[in-house]
């Protein structure tokens, strides 16, 4: 009976595809999807061209999925669970205010709310300005356009922990991951640990 109803409800409010995607998924089994990948500058926890991946980053982000956002926190607890998280926190990438306002939330802070690991999480960063979405740049450009737009929110400050990992949806060219820990870099006291992470790439 239930499955009728449901046929029916998608049949009036047809579900973006990314949302049926995931409907067979579970944070009992959506771990299987951590492949993380270590560079030099940053660790990105699954791969985006995985069709799981892609469409619960999709879901999260453009279509206001709480389930996605589950989902994608059940690979970042997972991968913590392996770390050592003694004295960190959980800091997400911001965004402009003018895209915050767009979207209504940033989808990288709704998954650490759902993350079931009891590290804090510190809105430590803002950004500077409003800036072209990277995902329409070449890297050169990419470089140029997130250019010194983060800053530290001073009010955090002093941190309460000696070890933060940043965290971003996706990494690509790593460009604003960088550019958001090197003014980490400028403002934090030079023993301060900074770990940078994607939660896919």
């Amino acid at each position: 009976m239930l499955d009728i109803f449901a046929h029916i409800y998608d049949t009036i409010f047809p579900p973006h595809e990314s949302i049926l995607k995931l409907r067979g998924e579970s944070t009992t089994n959506f771990n299987r999807h951590l492949e993380p990948l270590t560079q030099p500058n940053w660790t990105a926890l699954s791969d985006y061209h995985n069709p799981y991946i892609k469409a619960a980053i999709t879901a999260n982000k453009f279509h206001n999925s709480d389930n996605a956002a589950a989902l994608l926190a059940i690979l970042l607890d997972t991968w913590l669970a392996n770390e050592s998280t003694a004295d960190t926190a959980l800091v997400p990438i911001p965004l402009s205010a003018a895209r915050l306002k767009s979207r209504g939330f940033n989808q990288v802070a709704r998954v650490l709310k759902h993350s079931r690991s009891d590290l804090p999480i510190i809105p430590l960063l803002t950004r500077t300005r409003n800036t072209t979405p990277q995902t329409s740049l070449e890297r050169a450009d990419r470089l140029k356009n997130i250019r010194g737009a983060f800053a530290i929110n001073k009010k955090y400050l002093p941190l309460p922990v000696t070890k933060i990992i940043l965290i971003d949806d996706v990494v690509t060219t790593g460009a604003t991951l960088l550019e958001a820990r090197n003014a980490l870099m400028t403002g934090l006291p030079k023993d301060c640990q900074i770990e940078v992470v994607a939660l896919a790439h």
